[in-house]
């Protein structure tokens, strides 16, 4: 686990992992962005968790090369 794009992106190509999840909202980088990085090279399945919960950035995530997509999802129960 890193703190932020840059050391990700670092310890990815150092250290290639079985299974990326990335989180969209980096401190130093769009997710977005960092998610085109890695599908340069990176062959193996990469996982999106986010809060944001807009459906053009679940497209785009996937359109991107994400293997999964965890953005936005929520567990409404009933109260009970």
């Amino acid at each position: 686990m890193t703190a932020n794009a840059k050391e990700g992106i670092t310890m990815a190509v150092m250290h290639p992992p079985d299974l990326i999840i990335l989180d969209l909202g980096l401190p130093d980088q769009d997710g977005q962005d960092v998610l085109l990085k890695l599908r340069e090279w990176y062959l193996g399945p990469i996982i999106i968790l986010s809060v944001r919960n807009f459906e053009d950035e679940i497209v785009k995530a996937l359109d991107n090369g994400a293997t999964e997509s965890g953005i936005g999802y929520r567990f409404v129960g009933k109260s009970v």
